[in-house]
């Protein structure tokens, strides 16, 4: 059986993220709308490749844990991720795990966007002067020029992942209401 119904959740929150992603990235960080859609996007589709691949080898990789509690946690995820099935006993686990991939996400965005700049960045062009100008130099820390531009695209990483999440959540949130109230 290939699980259609995740892969449908998974394109629809992808979609989600992106626009909203997007829409904070072109106010927080003064980039285009174009650029914001290709920053969004591509941080957006790591993360979630990067978290399919962690997934995968949690279910594969014994860590050490007893079997049963392994056995648990596998079967917990697999029923919550392709079923959209949700046991108490499990529900506090799938919370701690949502703060986890949050916090995880948003280091991966937030390395993602540092490595498209980087690349993205543009070649320096070296042009003679004609005329010397006589230019006074200073001093300055160069850790300020760095600070100066993390600090501003981190709030806006985390300002983005906190409304993208708080947007899935509550997309996760109508659909089990509403699974449960006609099921």
């Amino acid at each position: 059986m290939f699980p259609l119904r995740a892969i449908a959740l998974q394109i629809l929150f992808l979609l989600l993220s992106i626009a909203i992603e997007a829409v904070i990235l072109h106010r927080k960080l003064k980039v285009s709308p174009q650029q914001s859609v290709q920053f969004a996007t591509s941080i957006n589709l790591l993360s979630t490749v990067l978290g399919w691949l962690v997934l995968f080898s949690v279910l594969t990789i014994p860590f050490g844990l007893p079997p049963s509690w392994s056995l648990n946690l596998d079967v917990a995820l697999l029923n919550f991720v392709l079923f959209n099935q949700l046991s108490s006993s499990t529900a506090s686990t799938l919370i701690f795990l949502g703060f986890i991939t949050f916090f995880a996400s948003f280091l991966v965005k937030q390395l993602g966007l540092l490595f498209l700049k980087w690349l993205l960045q543009p070649t320096l062009n070296f042009r003679p002067l004609s005329q010397p100008n006589p230019v006074k130099y200073v001093m300055r820390d160069p850790r300020t020029k760095i600070q100066g531009d993390a600090l501003p695209q981190a709030a806006a990483i985390l300002e983005a992942n906190a409304w993208s999440y708080s947007a899935i959540v509550l997309v996760l949130v109508v659909r089990f209401v509403i699974e449960n109230a006609t099921g």
